[in-house]
């Protein structure tokens, strides 16, 4: 994914990741003890492995101009994808909760 990139979008992404980086910190920093700072390094963790991505491609070459020829749904699929399991997920979490209030031995 990260070899269909121009070099620009590529020094982009890592910018956009540092600053992610960065607001976890202040997020973990803040939230020192409490459950918003646990969320701050999981921001850190997350950006931490998105740079490690993006830097294992950088050095791929430029992509050809063909690369506008066809639709890159690649960010969109995986989007789909996480985003229905995050809905199965809490849908679980959320009906184990549901028969938990209607019978609580459960």
């Amino acid at each position: 994914m990260i070899a269909q990139l121009t070099r620009s979008e590529r020094l982009w992404a890592l910018v956009i990741l540092a600053t992610m980086a960065a607001v976890g910190v202040a997020m973990a920093v803040a939230g020192r003890g409490d459950p918003f700072g646990v969320h701050g390094l999981v921001v850190v963790a997350a950006t931490v492995a998105a740079i490690a991505f993006v830097l294992a491609g950088f050095s791929a070459p430029e992509p050809g101009d063909d690369r506008f020829d066809r639709y890159f749904d690649g960010p969109s699929k995986a989007g789909i994808v996480l985003a229905m399991g995050w809905a199965v997920a809490g849908f679980l979490v959320g009906d184990w909760i549901a028969w938990m209030l209607f019978d609580p031995s459960l």
